[in-house]
């Protein structure tokens, strides 16, 4: 018996998948810092600090922007001079929808590779406890990335 791919429902699958992407769960803050960078856009974490109520400290906002660019939310997109020290800063946007489905693909086998390769060295036999430890927090962190990312 032949399988016979229907348009109509093939749309239908690639519209579910989409909608696994804009209905997205994230922490109250992280979601907080999403909508700043969505609406204002493109931004630097440092200009984002003004659109937030409370007085947040710039590494809890950097930090933010760090885990939602490693999640696939946001991309890099240039460098602009910071205007209180004229040191580079990096400006994000919010990704659309394929780049989000194109970013998840490429980090998922990134890291995946490189939780393989760890793996592989910390066999080795000739390694210290040390190296073995820190092997073994290499190996944890990747794995946490990976699960980060599949959440998505």
């Amino acid at each position: 018996k032949r399988f016979i791919i229907n348009k109509q429902n093939m749309n239908t699958a690639i519209q579910n998948r989409n909608e696994s992407y804009i209905n997205l769960r994230l922490s109250k803050r992280m979601a907080e810092t999403y909508l700043v960078i969505e609406e204002f856009g493109p931004i630097t974490p440092q200009q984002a600090l003004k659109h937030f109520p409370d007085n947040r400290p710039i590494n809890t906002v950097q930090s933010r922007f760090t885990d939602l660019h490693e999640r696939g939310y946001i991309k890099m997109v240039m460098s602009w001079n910071n205007e209180k020290t004229g040191q580079p800063n990096t400006v994000y946007e919010v990704m659309n929808l394929r780049e989000k489905m194109d970013y998840t693909i490429a980090a998922g086998q990134s890291w995946t590779d490189r939780i393989k390769e760890l793996e592989n060295d910390y066999r080795l036999p000739t390694l210290s406890e040390e190296t073995r430890e820190i092997l073994k927090k290499e190996i944890k962190k990747y794995k946490s990335k990976l699960k980060n990312l599949i959440n998505i």
